[in-house]
């Protein structure tokens, strides 16, 4: 830390990476910090072990809204004045020691990205992860939420702002006895639903199922749009489970991998969950298809040429 302290950041020149749990973001994480002279820093907004003191998730600010205390935390961040064990513990020492460049991999943090393009002036564009809400809530519940059999909660989850008007709204999803991948399902529509409503302009946003099925299209358009070059060694890399896969599930047939979370419930299950959806005007993805709704041509079963 006292060696961090002593180097200097440009802010502009942070990259980020935002999504859901079990949304892809340590996968992209490892593949881009194979950019010379980065290191990863890991979930610095994290509810119980970030480094934004004034930061808990679920909490909104709007774009234009003023947070002073949360400018002041995140310019520490970009600068590196404020990172503990857990913050590091994804980067590797030389590359500590060598890094020019911060990369950023930040779940639950969606909430503030539009914020934060509205207060920094990113030389790289962050990135926005979206995954199928029954694949990140089946996901993080299985991996995240159960030890064995016992079902073990340990975030508190009431937002702030624009989210918790919509908290309040369906509070009977969060019911104590309601059941958790309700709850689950319900988070994510609402962590989601102030940013699908923005323009993605100031942001990159990319699906988890395109990551999967179409990686070298889906970095291309990455680095097309950083206007920099892919390092090369990253398309040895692609193929390759992150380190989150902590089940050994991750599936080698990928179209498996992406309608695995739904094949395990049934059709009156399926229908529940959809209604979930409905309640939030949620579009961007079908309960029943792992593939997202709004897919342009360059992402069909069609387009066989970039996939691995």
């Amino acid at each position: 830390m006292p060696f961090l302290r002593a180097r200097s950041f440009e802010p502009k020149d942070s990259i980020f990476i935002f999504s859901e749990p079990r949304g892809g973001s340590t996968w992209l994480m490892e593949v881009i910090s194979h950019i010379p002279n980065t290191a990863t820093i890991f979930e610095p907004f994290h509810s119980h072990y970030g480094a934004l003191d004034v930061y808990t998730w679920g909490d909104h600010f709007g774009r234009n809204e003023e947070w002073p205390e949360g400018k002041a935390g995140i310019d520490d961040i970009l600068n590196a004045n404020k990172f503990d064990s857990y913050q590091l513990e994804r980067a590797k020492f030389h590359k500590l020691l060598s890094a020019k460049q911060l990369i950023f991999k930040c779940v639950m943090g969606t909430s503030i990205l539009p914020w934060m393009v509205n207060q920094y002036d990113f030389s790289y564009k962050p990135i926005f992860i979206l995954r199928h809400p029954l694949s990140v809530a089946s996901s993080t519940l299985q991996n995240l939420y159960k030890r064995d059999t016992i079902l073990n909660v340990d975030h508190k989850w009431i937002p702030s702002g624009y989210n918790l008007d919509l908290y309040n709204q369906h509070r009977d999803l969060f019911a104590e006895d309601a059941p958790m991948i309700d709850q689950l399902l319900a988070r994510w529509c609402i962590n989601n639903h102030y940013i699908l409503q923005q323009k993605a302009q100031d942001w990159i946003q990319v699906h988890y199922e395109h990551m999967l099925l179409f990686p070298i299209k889906t970095l291309n358009k990455i680095f097309d749009s950083w206007d920099i070059d892919p390092p090369e060694n990253i398309w040895t890399t692609i193929d390759k489970p992150s380190h989150s896969d902590f089940k050994n599930d991750f599936r080698s047939n990928k179209e498996e991998q992406l309608s695995k979370w739904i094949k395990s419930y049934t059709k009156k299950e399926l229908d529940h969950f959809q209604s979930i959806l409905d309640r939030f005007g949620i579009t961007i993805y079908n309960i029943s298809d792992p593939n997202p709704q709004n897919t342009d041509s360059t992402y069909t079963k069609e387009s066989h040429s970039n996939r691995v």
